[in-house]
């Protein structure tokens, strides 16, 4: 048995810019308490105060500015009174940022069980195959993830992650030239997010390193890495796409064993430049990556791996967790009807294959393994039933080999927890006092 938009526009009028130079000192007081960032009001009363005083100010001189200059003839000697777009947020970000709920950044994971139980085996089924039939100019992969995310925990805030998506997306754009190339769209992009600054109240993304180690797939939500600012080799990589995506960037999402990245693909040579999201979004090389994480030729052969992922490959390895948390619950019925959703789709999905046998070993154990001790004392037709149950979960794993999967080596998973244990070790050492 296997288990496996600009915020102040052209301003021209210099002697309204004391006035949005207070506003946004205000407002920026006002986002960072309410992230969490600082300490300096007593309450969140406070907080909502500065918030609120900081939007009012900026109202009012953005509408003082629009009404006596309005937006029009525009000339390349009129730089310098847009750099303000690239210094600032949107306002868009800035109220999606101050309108994300402060208890949800600490407030642990609930109990994964009463979770998924909410999860229905027909009902979440057909909607996924939906999704799957769906156009594919129709079907956002941000909006597809939290949908996800929603199923399996209801009080996933979708409307407010959808936001906070688009407004990093309106931020970036008014921080470029309005032809900017992909490069530099590309360029903006990983700064916005790596790169601490009021564009993003100083807090980039990183790596979560306290839950490297934790199996739970929902370390791994979209809506976690907005609100705390860390996610793993998934959450990091979607976030990046989905917002380069609103930049119409080429950026797609590729696989690597128990890994995911994406790939940018260049304009001018057609070259796939693989990103590593975790580090950055830096340049990195295949076979690098390919030293990193060791995967066979017929793995690579097969395009299990290392290559960009169509987009209903992506709708599959986003779907996961429902997969996952199905096989965490014992729901082996709802796992093996997701898994033939996924499979009917994307007929290589390794991921579904893997899952689809461990729901069968889920069956094994539970309705024949628990209740006989070994197969002589099973009834005729309870031993048929049991081996043909042990032909699928083996069916499974063989068909994954089949494409190059292998098993995860003990010793580079120990090398890796060890590696995750050394860094915890070390930012603690630096956050001491």
């Amino acid at each position: 048995m296997r288990c496996s938009s600009s915020l102040m526009g052209p301003v021209r009028a210099v002697t309204r810019w004391g006035t949005i130079r207070k506003g946004l000192r205000r407002l920026r007081v006002g986002v960072v308490s309410v992230m969490g960032l600082d300490d300096g009001f007593a309450s969140s009363a406070d907080h909502g105060v500065a918030y609120t005083q900081g939007v009012s100010i900026l109202q009012g001189a953005h509408t003082h500015a629009r009404r006596r200059y309005p937006m029009q003839n525009r000339s390349n000697t009129d730089s310098r009174r847009w750099c303000t777009s690239r210094r600032h947020p949107s306002r868009r970000c800035l109220l999606a940022m101050a309108a994300g709920s402060i208890t949800a950044l600490t407030a642990g994971l609930p109990p994964a069980p009463a979770i998924a139980s909410r999860l229905t085996t027909f009902g979440t089924a057909t909607w996924l195959d939906g999704q799957f039939n769906a156009n594919p100019l129709t079907v956002d992969l941000a909006r597809f993830r939290l949908d996800i995310e929603k199923a399996i925990s209801p009080a996933a805030d979708n409307t407010w992650c959808l936001a906070m998506v688009n407004a990093m997306a309106d931020t970036i754009q008014d921080s470029l030239p309005a032809f900017a190339g992909p490069v530099r769209r590309l360029s903006a992009l990983r700064d916005f997010l790596y790169r601490p600054g009021f564009w993003n109240a100083f807090q980039p993304i990183r790596y979560d390193l306290a839950h490297a180690l934790d199996g739970d797939p929902r370390h791994g939500f979209l809506e976690k890495l907005l609100r705390t600012r860390q996610g793993n080799c998934i959450s990091m990589p979607l976030l990046f796409v989905a917002v380069g995506h609103r930049l119409a960037l080429p950026l797609t999402l590729a696989q690597a064993p128990q890994h995911a990245f994406a790939i940018y693909t260049d304009a001018v040579t057609g070259q796939d430049v693989p990103l590593e999201n975790t580090v950055a979004a830096h340049p990195t090389s295949t076979a690098s990556l390919q030293r990193a994480m060791p995967m066979t030729d017929q793995a690579l052969a097969h395009g299990i791996y290392m290559t960009k992922l169509s987009h209903k490959g992506c709708l599959a390895m986003l779907s996961m967790p429902l997969l996952q948390m199905a096989l965490l619950n014992q729901k082996d019925r709802l796992a093996i009807q997701l898994a033939d959703v996924v499979l009917r789709h994307v007929p290589r999905s390794v991921d579904a294959m893997l899952a689809k046998g461990s729901a069968f070993a889920i069956r094994m154990k539970r309705d024949f393994e628990q209740r006989y001790p070994n197969q002589a004392s099973m009834p005729a037709n309870v031993r048929a039933a049991y081996e043909k149950t042990h032909r699928q979960n083996q069916h499974w794993f063989e068909q994954a080999e089949a494409l190059g999967w292998r098993d995860p080596d003990p010793k580079a998973e120990e090398s890796y927890r060890n590696r995750i244990r050394q860094l915890m070790a070390a930012n603690q050492q630096e956050n001491r006092p």
